[in-house]
């Protein structure tokens, strides 16, 4: 005679339905509730006696255990590995940019549109719940070194199915733009699709700024994609599709950043400006590299001011394209140096995922290297003391979530 399988006592005291998963239900492990199966040869009390069931342990029979953890929901379509991280991004969402929803764009993005399109949207879901288990591996240091070893074989798999995942979703976002700039702007739908994609090349944005697996490198010199030309494409994006964003809650985001009321002059900026008055012989240059740098000093003052990296990504959104880019691209050397101490205070802000991986380090590093190479030393001394700085913050902060 076959052997039946009965509810767990929990849900049979709250007579609902049980998916009998082992070694605990959905509902027992969706609350962290212990999940008591009786054995199989136990007959099953009658509705009337279901809710005096008392929570007493039994040694069920030996059968194979089938973990519930990948199962979906029958509420939302999720397993419980998904909402695990859905409740990790919406908490994150909740102190980093709740406080500032009503004054930064960016921040009224993500709290208002993010939710619902997670629900609604395949894409932002992916995305999303990728850039969730990244940032995930902040709190677990043994499974970023692992990601870090670039051995494959101690690789977790999982962890794998980040960079392979994140990178499918990229192409199907690229090719979503390409089909979605070729239907009718008017249309609702139209609306739903181009909404899904902003939140999806914002998620990609962040996701390549902290992302420790040097996906690509902050500039290249060889004319390989790089992390500036990524984000220039991002603000195209929003450029491109002005007219469709900016009747939705989305408007926001097209105002000028929201720069403190009386910005403190931070002394690497005073440095730098100095620096670029007295050794910039061409005016336009001077003139274009004075406003960059006054720029990214006012945007310092409202990060301090906000204790908040949100400001930061709006600078080098502004500055992927342009009179700056093209400066640094031909290794202007006060052109490198801004960007040198923009890589530096994204480090102050900790705008990464491991301290000693990341876009903004290889950057510096980098810069270190063409000092040496090109003139013997660094040229100029205060940007030896702003690496020193930085390999504090390393030893204070090596990873963060």
């Amino acid at each position: 005679m076959t052997k039946r399988s009965f509810a767990c006592h929990g849900c049979r005291k709250l007579k609902i339905k049980c998916d009998l998963a082992r070694p605990r239900c959905e509902y027992c492990g969706a609350r962290d509730k212990p999940c008591i199966y009786p054995s199989d040869d136990e007959p099953s009390p009658p509705p009337s006696e279901s809710s005096s069931v008392k929570s007493v342990s039994h040694s069920p029979q030996p059968q194979l255990v089938v973990s519930s953890l990948n199962a979906p929901s029958r509420q939302t379509g999720l397993s419980l590995q998904e909402q695990e991280l859905l409740n990790f991004l919406l908490y994150r969402i909740e102190v980093h940019y709740a406080p500032q929803r009503d004054t930064e764009p960016i921040c009224a993005v993500f709290s208002y549109q993010f939710p619902a399109l997670f629900m609604e949207s395949p894409m932002t879901r992916k995305v999303s719940l990728a850039y969730g288990q990244m940032r995930l591996l902040g709190c677990y240091p043994d499974r970023l070194d692992r990601l870090l070893s670039h051995d494959g074989a101690i690789v977790e798999r999982d962890v794998l199915s980040i960079v392979e995942g994140f990178s499918a979703t990229l192409s199907y976002v690229q090719q979503s733009v390409d089909e979605v700039a070729t239907l009718d702007w008017s249309h609702a739908a139209t609306t739903s699709r181009v909404l899904e994609l902003a939140v999806s090349n914002l998620y990609v944005f962040e996701f390549l700024t902290v992302h420790p697996h040097r996906l690509v490198p902050l500039v290249s010199f060889t004319g390989e994609l790089d992390y500036m030309s990524f984000i220039k494409g991002v603000r195209e994006f929003f450029a491109t599709f002005a007219p469709v964003l900016m009747n939705t809650r989305m408007a926001s985001f097209y105002r000028p950043p929201v720069l403190a009321n009386t910005p403190i002059i931070h002394p690497w900026c005073a440095s730098l400006l100095e620096d670029i008055r007295v050794g910039e012989p061409d005016a336009g240059v001077r003139d274009l590299l004075g406003r960059v740098v006054s720029m990214m000093s006012a945007i310092v003052a409202t990060a301090q001011a906000m204790n908040s990296s949100i400001p930061l990504y709006q600078w080098v959104m502004i500055q992927s394209s342009g009179g700056f880019m093209k400066l640094v691209y031909a290794k202007h050397m006060l052109a490198l140096r801004v960007l040198y101490t923009y890589a530096c205070y994204a480090f102050e802000y900790r705008m990464y995922v491991s301290a000693y991986a990341n876009i903004w380090y290889e950057y510096i590093e980098w810069f270190h290297q063409y000092n040496l190479d090109t003139f013997g030393s660094w040229v100029y001394p205060d940007d030896e003391s702003k690496l020193n700085t930085v390999r504090i913050w390393q030893a204070q902060f090596p990873t963060t979530t």
